[in-house]
């Protein structure tokens, strides 16, 4: 049953990581789509007259967060962190269980 978790996780962030790729690449797919060339010097200097940033500003904030949750930080860290708390369930869990067998032994053993 754990290894099904564990596979489901990782398939989740996986899928995760690739859709934040897709939204990276997208973003400098269209800057090079705009320039027409690859070399980034020619990307650069055709900003000269005004900065791509400006008329694609709704294109930066998507590529911004694009690039904030590939690192895998608060919010977008949603796989590790439901991993995290299923783990301390079951740290909570295996501490009840042992307390509540540890009354149910000590009921037995001094009736």
């Amino acid at each position: 049953m754990v290894q099904i978790l564990c596979i489901n996780i990782a398939l989740r962030s996986t899928a995760q990581l690739i859709s934040y790729e897709l939204i990276l690449s997208s973003a400098i797919l269209l800057i090079i789509m705009l320039t027409g060339n690859l070399n980034l010097t020619v990307n650069t200097e055709s900003q000269r007259a005004i900065w791509f940033i400006l008329p694609l500003f709704p294109i930066f904030l998507i590529f911004f967060i694009g690039s904030v949750a590939e690192t895998n930080r608060a919010p977008f860290d949603l796989a590790e962190a439901k991993y995290k708390s299923i783990y301390e369930q079951n740290i909570f869990l295996l501490k009840f269980l042992q307390i509540v067998l540890s009354f149910f032994y000590g009921l037995f053993l001094y009736k």
